[in-house]
């Protein structure tokens, strides 16, 4: 892991404010950054392959078959459920994000 120290001037009409900015890269990320370009010279066919096959060994066939009113609205209802989650945490996720995006770009001192 390699820890990066950057140092910055921020220039306001009334004040001056001075920045240091600590963030760490690892070698993996930094070796994943490097293979990069290779996945960006496949083509868009194999792409597309790679795309499928992911999602046929993750999405399962809905069996609706020989199910009655019943099992068909409580299976509905289960699904349901797991969209609810889902979508409940994207949201929090995504809030969470907008605050970290926050926290990076406004420094702690123009926060008080």
């Amino acid at each position: 892991m390699k820890t990066c120290m950057v140092r910055s001037t921020i220039f306001f009409s009334d004040r001056t404010v001075d920045v240091q900015l600590c963030f760490c890269i690892s070698i993996a990320q930094y070796e994943d950054s490097q293979e990069k370009p290779q996945e960006m010279a496949k083509t868009k066919e194999q792409l597309e392959e790679e795309k499928q096959a992911a999602l046929s060994q993750r999405i399962v066939p809905l069996d609706l078959s020989g199910m009655d009113t019943e099992a068909l609205k409580a299976k509905a209802k289960e699904l349901h459920d797991i969209l609810y989650k889902l979508e409940s945490e994207k949201y929090d996720l995504d809030d969470r994000y907008k605050r970290q995006q926050y926290d990076v770009s406004v420094p702690y001192v123009l926060r008080m």
